[in-house]
C-alpha cells in the first residue's frame, strides 16, 4: 500500500518547481516582492506547504542562487580541456543573469552553501586540479571568473557599478567562499516580530511555528547559519563529499581575497598579451607597455 502523500506532493509540487516559480516572481516584481506567502499564492497553495521543501526563506534565497549556478556550471567532459569548461560556465552564467537580472543581487551577496551548489563548485575545481592547477589557484580561478561575470553582467544590466554602468555597489563573494551579507527578506531590512500561527506578511514580518524566514530570521540578515559560506564554515563540511573544497578551506588555499585579486588581474593581463600575440600585435603592445 502506497504511503500517504504530503500536501506538496498532492499539489504536484517539487523543490525545483518552487524555485523556478520564485525566480519568475522575482523577475516580474523584484526581489522585495518575494515572501513565502506571496510565493505560495503564486503556486495556489498554503504558505506552510512550501516549508516541506524549503524550511525557511533563507533556504529559498540560497536555492535561487543554487538554481543559477548549478545550471551554468556544466559537467566536466574528460575529452574537453579546462579552457572550454570555464568559458562555457562564464557564457552560461552571463546568459542566465541577463535573462534574470533581478537575481543578480542574490548572486553578489550570497555564497554557495547548498549541497548542490557546493557539488557544482567541487566539479569545477576538480577539473582544474586534474588539468594541473595547484588547489589554491584552482579555487582562485573559479572564484575570480564568477566575480568577473557577476560584475560585468551587473554593469550590462544596469544594476552594478563600473564605467558607464549602473549605481549598484555589490561586488560578489564568488562561488566558494566569502561572508554572507544579504538580508533574509531581500529588502535590506529583515525586520519583523511574527505571530504565533506561523503566518507572515509580504513585508518580511511574521515567523510563528515552522516559518522562521519572514521575521526573526530575516532580522538576523543572512546569518541563518553562523558564518555560512566562509572558509571556516567550509572547513566543517563533509570532506568525503567535497574533498577539494574542504582541503582548500582547512589549509587556507585560495581563501585570501587580496591574493585572489592579484591572481585574477595577472591572469587577465597575461590573457590580453596572448590575444595580442595571436593577432600579431604583441610586439607593438609590449613596446607600449615598457
Amino acid at each position: 500500500m502506497a504511503g500517504k502523500r504530503n500536501r506538496g506532493e498532492r499539489a504536484g509540487l517539487s523543490r525545483e518547481m518552487i524555485l523556478d516559480a520564485a525566480g519568475r516572481l522575482v523577475n516580474r516584481d523584484g526581489l522585495k516582492s518575494l515572501s513565502m506567502r506571496r510565493l505560495a499564492g503564486e503556486l495556489g497553495v498554503e504558505a506552510m506547504t512550501l516549508y516541506h521543501y524549503l524550511p525557511s526563506k533563507e533556504a529559498l534565497l540560497d536555492g535561487l542562487v543554487e538554481r543559477v549556478l548549478t545550471q551554468a556550471l556544466p559537467l566536466p567532459d574528460p575529452h574537453t580541456g579546462w579552457r572550454p569548461l570555464l568559458r562555457s560556465y562564464a557564457d552560461a552564467l552571463r546568459t542566465a543573469l541577463l535573462r534574470s537580472p533581478a537575481l543578480l543581487p542574490l548572486l553578489q551577496t550570497r555564497p554557495a552553501v547548498t549541497p548542490a551548489t557546493l557539488a557544482a563548485a567541487e566539479r569545477g575545481i576538480a577539473a582544474l586540479v586534474a588539468a594541473g592547477f595547484p588547489l589554491g589557484k584552482a579555487v582562485h580561478a573559479v572564484n575570480a571568473l564568477t566575480v568577473l561575470v557577476l560584475g560585468h553582467t551587473a554593469t550590462e544590466a544596469g544594476t552594478g557599478g563600473g564605467v558607464g554602468g549602473g549605481s549598484g555597489t555589490g561586488t560578489g563573494d564568488g562561488i566558494v567562499s566569502g561572508s554572507r551579507t544579504g538580508t533574509g527578506d531581500g529588502d535590506d531590512s529583515g525586520s519583523g516580530t511574527g505571530t504565533s500561527d506561523g503566518t507572515g506578511t509580504d513585508d518580511g514580518t511574521g515567523t510563528g511555528a515552522g516559518a522562521d524566514a519572514e521575521g526573526a530570521e530575516g532580522a538576523r540578515g543572512g546569518a541563518a547559519e553562523a558564518g555560512a559560506g566562509t572558509a571556516a564554515w567550509l572547513a566543517g563540511r563533509d570532506e568525503e563529499e567535497y574533498p577539494l573544497l574542504v582541503r582548500a578551506a582547512r589549509t587556507d588555499q585560495g581563501t585570501d581575497d587580496a591574493e585572489r585579486f592579484t591572481f585574477a588581474v595577472d591572469a587577465l593581463l597575461t590573457g590580453f598579451a596572448a590575444c595580442l600575440d595571436e593577432a600579431g600585435d604583441g610586439d607593438e603592445a609590449r613596446r607600449g607597455a615598457e
